[in-house]
């Protein structure tokens, strides 16, 4: 078992949350600008919970009517399952072995906002990844989150399993990790 290393944990960007939620499309960000003045208001005591409450529903009514029937129809927050959220750690972990790209991320969120779909299937259709690289990722993503394997470990298999087109399993062979 291979300890976690703190320091490394230490040098990864902070995200904020709603910036975050802007990204992988959960909010818009006229919502989020919104939300966050509301938020300055009450600490500044401007404005009660309850009138921020009112206001930021205010805001959502009028952005929901001004976007499409389809956009209407997108699922809430509530119902993404835990499997999309394992697949966007998993394609995290291969944004940070360079394996895509924030580009190419962006460029499949914006998609899966207009469109629909599956991100790694998007990555995939797009020739971002392939599929053996994402099952490698995803065969490598459970190590990492356990702390059963170090990120910088993963990533030279990742890439190796990129390069000489191998299954996870026989990276870690061949490159003499312990499996």
């Amino acid at each position: 078992i291979t300890p976690v290393d703190f320091e490394l944990l230490k040098k990864q960007p902070n995200i904020l949350l709603g910036h975050l939620l802007v990204e992988v499309g959960f909010l818009a960000a006229p919502m989020l600008d919104e939300a966050l003045k509301l938020q300055e208001m009450v600490r500044t005591e401007s404005l009660t919970p309850r009138q921020a409450i009112e206001a930021l529903r205010r805001t959502y009514a009028r952005t929901v009517s001004q976007t499409s029937p389809k956009a209407q129809s997108a699922p809430c927050p509530e119902a993404v399952d835990k499997d999309n959220a394992e697949i966007l750690l998993v394609i995290d972990l291969l944004k940070q072995a360079g394996l895509v790209s924030e580009d190419d991320i962006s460029v499949a969120l914006e998609v899966q906002r207009k469109h629909g779909g599956e991100m790694d299937k998007i990555l995939i259709a797009a020739r971002k990844i392939d599929e053996a690289t994402l099952q490698a990722a995803m065969t490598c993503w459970p190590l990492v989150r356990d702390s059963l394997m170090k990120p910088e470990q993963a990533i030279i298999a990742l890439h190796y399993c990129n390069r000489t087109r191998v299954s996870f399993q026989e990276a870690l062979n061949e490159l003499g990790f312990e499996s």
